[in-house]
């Protein structure tokens, strides 16, 4: 036979081979990363829980589907095999349920991964910055989970926004939606070129024995940033934070900052007249004009800035600068108001740079409700909530740890041949975060990480056992 009909077989099986390989390296940089929290819930936990606990993150990578991705009974059908799934969902309720361990572990770990960038950031002479924002976790249909209080739905908002052009009667704007929920706060360090870092995704309730309010947890958090990282860090928050109060606690903490301001609320200005943001700014005094790149028209946009020198009446001692930006594309001025110093056109360029990048952790809450849907998770306790959640956060770190530099060749590799696009934009995009999920999970469906590819440290007796035919009361 001659050998070109030995072609397609033969390119067929060096295909599957590179398939395989990078399969693996995959899961051998997923256990590398996580290999900190291993060792340090192999302190607290038996090792089977161990196990269960790193095949529960690669399960929850693999299987990719928005109301079912975090499914107990669907992920342990993964985790086995379909026909062990009631096995290994007992394994992950006893993971999950095991008082040996909580989600500060998983918190420790996310904020050393983000205590090595701070300082690799630092190294490269980058601006760090900490990107602040609430959101919701949204559980309409449940009634027993621990934890629920109402929140503001933002699908009923979206659902009933006025359609002048459908074919359906308009809602009339009224009180807001409430459903049950969970409020959520995120904290995530950036720099003005560099990929998002997870510090802390906190979670907290309004009612039942976790009853607390936003102020007190979201003032626990900056505290807790204020401690350890002081002032090597900028703050970025939105107009939810505008006002008096706030400003006293950024003030007491001692921390830079810089938020969006409200055109309607009052600061003092340099003659020691209180007045509001809009008319302070009023004039041509100060102005100057520079370009943004506004990535909803994929251009670069002209800007008019100003900057004044103002104070607040609440907060004595604290000189601050407000910061104007605006453009004939925007419907209304951005107001920033800042403690850094703006003494010049490029540090005022500056200040508006760095909240353009706030838009970062919107992304982020983004992807873990879209992608990962972290919202249709069916978990009861309150403490099991928090571990599981955890654990959907230790996935999102993880993708965004496969942006980084390293590993290029083989990230291109795995989007290639199990996300392949044809189109420019998903092609040309810099964060490919999405198209690397599901190519990662592509790839991991047909090839199932074994036994074998997992490190030994995590078992004495992995290599010699496969992950479809475990005992029913392991782990």
């Amino acid at each position: 036979m001659h050998t070109q009909y030995r072609t397609v077989p033969e390119q067929e099986q060096l295909m599957t081979r590179l398939d395989q390989e990078v399969a693996g390296q995959f899961v051998h940089r997923l256990d590398a990363w996580l290999a900190p929290l291993y060792v340090l819930l192999d302190a607290y936990l038996d090792r089977r829980l161990v196990r269960t606990f790193a095949d529960v993150i690669v399960s929850i990578i693999q299987l990719r589907h928005r109301e079912a991705g975090l499914l107990q009974t669907e992920l342990g059908a993964m985790l086995l095999s379909p026909q062990h799934a009631p096995a290994a969902s007992k394994r992950i309720q006893r993971l999950l349920s095991s008082t040996k361990w909580g989600a500060w572990l998983i918190d420790q770990f996310l904020w050393q991964q983000a205590t090595k960038q701070l300082e690799t950031l630092e190294h490269q002479g980058c601006l760090a910055l900490v990107l602040h924002d609430g959101s919701e976790l949204e559980k309409p249909e449940s009634v027993k989970v621990e934890g629920l209080c109402p929140v503001r739905s933002s699908k009923g908002r979206r659902l009933s926004r006025p359609r002048p052009k459908a074919h359906c009667i308009s809602p009339t704007k009224g009180a807001p939606i409430l459903v049950p929920g969970i409020h959520w706060h995120g904290a995530v360090l950036i720099g003005l070129q560099s990929l998002p870092s997870v510090i802390k995704m906190h979670y907290w309730s309004s009612r039942g024995s976790h009853a607390s309010t936003g102020r007190i947890e979201e003032e626990r958090v900056v505290r807790h940033l204020a401690q350890q990282w002081g002032r090597r860090v900028i703050h970025v928050f939105d107009r939810g934070w505008a006002g008096g109060p706030w400003l006293q606690v950024m003030h007491r903490l001692g921390q830079r900052f810089v938020e969006r301001w409200t055109g309607r609320y009052e600061l003092v200005d340099e003659q020691g007249t209180k007045r509001k943001a809009w008319e302070i700014a009023r004039g041509k005094r100060q102005s100057v004009q520079g370009t943004l790149w506004w990535a909803a028209f994929g251009r670069e946009i002209t800007l008019t800035i100003k900057w004044r020198l103002v104070r607040h009446a609440e907060v004595e001692g604290m000189p601050l600068y407000l910061v104007v930006a605006s453009a004939k594309e925007w419907s209304s001025p951005w107001y920033l108001l800042t403690n850094e110093p703006v003494e010049e056109a490029e540090a005022a360029m500056r200040i508006v740079n760095i909240y353009c990048r706030r838009w970062q952790i919107e992304w982020s809450f983004r992807f873990e409700k879209s992608e990962l849907g972290i919202e249709h998770m069916r978990v009861r306790g309150w403490e099991r909530q928090l571990k599981f959640l955890g654990m959907v956060t230790l996935v999102y770190a993880f993708l965004l740890q496969l942006l980084m530099c390293e590993g290029t060749l083989v990230r291109l590799w795995a989007l290639d041949r199990w996300d392949h696009q044809t189109g420019k934009r998903a092609r040309q995009t810099r964060q490919p975060l999405y198209r690397l999920r599901r190519g990662l999970s592509r790839l991991w469906q047909a090839y199932r990480p074994q036994a074998q590819d997992r490190p030994a440290w995590l078992g004495a007796d992995l290599a010699t056992r496969t992950p479809n035919f475990c005992s029913e009361s392991s782990g």
